[in-house]
Order: C-alpha cells, then structure tokens, then sequence
C-alpha cells in the first residue's frame, strides 16, 4: 500500500511541474544555434527554447507534413507550436510553420 501512495505522489509531483500550451504568433527570431524562436504573443515578444528532437515543420503538398530545419524558418513567418514549462523555462515540443496562404486572382 505504501508503494502505490508514494508512485501516486511522485506522479503528482512529476505531473505538477510541468504544463503546455499552444502558442500561436509571428517569427521575430530565429537562432539556429542557440535552438531557441522568438514569438511575438499578445504584443510581446517571447523567446522560446526548442526542445531536443523537436519537430519543426510545414504541410506541403495535400497537406502532407514536411520536416524543415530551424534555419530555415522565416522571420515574419506565421508559427503554431506547443509550449511545455519546465521549471523557469518554456520549451517547445514541436514547431508547425503555416504555409503562405495563397491570393486570389481578380477575375
């Protein structure tokens, strides 16, 4: 019985530190060396650290996902990623880059 109180409270320790969130903004930054984005979020801008073997990509073609690399991401590019805090500092998960949405032609 003591074995499964003291699994139990470690689970909610474990649990209890850490948290996520989507997080949806435009690229300020990228530092490819550092791993870490700069998002502006509700006016701010916030720099986030990129989790190791985090997924960063695209959708490509019928939607497909495409993996890029962190270099690649443009600034001004439009960014969905999952945000883990861990302690003081929040890290991404996965870093999804929406494609350009494409103009319409007048007719």
């Amino acid at each position: 019985m003591s074995r499964w109180r003291s699994g139990l409270a470690a689970l909610v320790l474990f649990c209890g530190a850490t948290w996520a969130i989507e997080v949806k903004g435009p690229v300020v930054k990228v530092d490819a060396e550092k791993n870490q984005i700069t998002l502006t979020i509700d006016g701010k801008d916030q720099t986030f650290d990129i989790k190791k073997g985090a997924k960063v990509y695209t959708l490509g073609r019928k939607q497909m996902e495409v993996t890029i690399n962190l270099a690649d991401v443009m600034v001004g590019a439009e960014v969905t990623a999952n945000a883990e805090k861990v302690g003081s500092k929040s890290e991404l998960t996965y870093v999804k880059v929406e494609p350009k949405k494409k103009k319409k032609k007048k007719q």
